[in-house]
């Protein structure tokens, strides 16, 4: 996976002769270390004629180092080199970073667990369409971590780790790219109007974690508002929430002089594992991306 970074120059020209994720990229949400689950959804995706994957956060597949998770590691790695297939992870909040921080990275800060599977730096703008010179190429922006909601019921070190929020030295992958963003991955969803709504007032949570998820999630929605398209419909797809979401709508973000700007944003929520709204197809061989059942 090819990383685009602020200090070098992108021309048109480029940009069609680079694609990085192919023009059919499928798209995973939550899987709570379940590998057959995403052996099943990989074997769907690829006969939906997918040319990668990405898993939207919560991958747990890297969580307790046993040998029981090694094994399922390597079983999803067999299925995926057969598939031709490979799986990028966008990592959460419930991932073990203690473990995952201690994991030799390449240059660019990806990690290579298996042949087949890569945990993506905590942010970074790739590029990707179908491949031919005169084809469309789409910058695709992801943006990992989030808060647990429930992080008052859980063991430091154990079950919950601090580094699950992304600091601004390593959201700037994003946020410095020279490239706008035609899609945002991310684990976090944006606070648009419509997930609030469902989301309600948070009765029954502990106020402290409701205040520590509702300011990563804000701080998250103005990161990714910072860089986008104002003068276009940015899509934005995450997972989390454990619901299938969809919404339009125009957010708004400050501006230098202190006024605020409207920003046009398509926001789609992938399900948790073994639901029937858990992955989809992003489609980036035309002039707009599309997002698809699979």
């Amino acid at each position: 996976m090819t990383t685009v970074h602020p200090s070098r120059a992108v021309a048109p020209a480029q940009l069609a002769s680079d694609p990085v994720l192919g023009g059919l990229v499928g798209l995973i949400g939550d899987a709570h270390g379940d590998a057959g689950f995403l052996r099943g959804a990989a074997t769907i995706l690829a006969q939906r004629g997918c040319t990668s994957l990405v898993q939207l956060g919560n991958f747990g597949l890297i969580w307790s180092g046993t040998r029981a998770e090694s094994r399922a590691l390597d079983e999803l790695n067999g299925t995926l080199a057969k598939l031709g297939l490979r799986l990028y992870v966008v990592l959460g909040s419930l991932e073990n970073y203690d473990l995952i921080d201690a994991l030799p990275r390449d240059a660019s800060g990806t990690v290579q667990i298996f042949s087949h599977i890569d945990l993506l730096p905590r942010s970074g703008v790739v590029l990707a369409g179908n491949g031919g010179l005169a084809d469309p190429v789409h910058a695709i922006g992801w943006l990992s971590g989030a808060a647990s909601l429930d992080r008052s019921l859980r063991v430091p070190g154990r079950n919950w780790w601090p580094a699950e929020l992304t600091t601004d030295a390593q959201a700037q992958g994003l946020l410095s790219s020279p490239i706008g963003p035609d899609v945002v991955l991310a684990h976090e969803a944006l606070a648009t109007p419509g997930l609030l709504a469902y989301l309600g007032d948070g009765a029954g949570w502990d106020p402290s974690d409701l205040t520590y998820a509702r300011t990563a999630q804000r701080e998250h929605t103005e990161r990714v508002l910072s860089v986008l398209d104002p003068g276009k419909e940015t899509l934005t797809v995450s997972g989390r929430y454990h619901l299938r979401h969809s919404e339009r709508t125009i957010l708004r973000r400050g501006t230098a002089d202190g006024a605020t700007q409207p920003v046009p944003v398509r926001q789609e929520i992938l399900d948790r594992e073994r639901t029937p709204g858990c992955f989809a197809v992003l489609d980036l061989r035309g002039p707009v991306p599309l997002l698809e059942a699979p």
